[in-house]
């Protein structure tokens, strides 16, 4: 560009015209990030009260189920089923979700 610049007698326009594009594209990364942050901030918010729920809530209420002794409808038993699975293999559901976002990491 500045060798085009030189020739052409337009070296000036051509640097403001570059200088302008970057503090746009600059401008433009700097919003993008911060409407980033409230997206972030409610999955952090969710998968924190998802593990309160499935680590300390939800034994107790399966507890009681076990207590009725009655058929439960599906959508109960399959929340009940990824409770007991998370309870079960914590450590093993920790590393799937780091080499999740590792891997994502590095195909991004």
């Amino acid at each position: 560009m500045i060798r085009v610049g030189e020739q052409s007698g337009t070296l000036g326009k051509g640097l403001n015209d570059l200088a302008n594009k970057l503090e746009s594209d600059q401008e433009l990364r700097s919003k993008v990030k911060g409407a980033m942050i409230y997206p972030i901030i409610v999955f952090v918010a969710m998968f924190g009260l998802g593990a309160v729920l499935a680590f300390f809530v939800m034994p107790r209420i399966m507890k009681m189920f076990d207590a009725f002794s009655v058929e439960l409808p599906l959508s109960t038993r399959v929340i009940l089923a990824i409770t007991k699975f998370i309870n079960a293999h914590p450590i093993a559901i920790l590393l799937a979700i780091i080499i999740f976002f590792v891997a994502l990491k590095v195909i991004l």
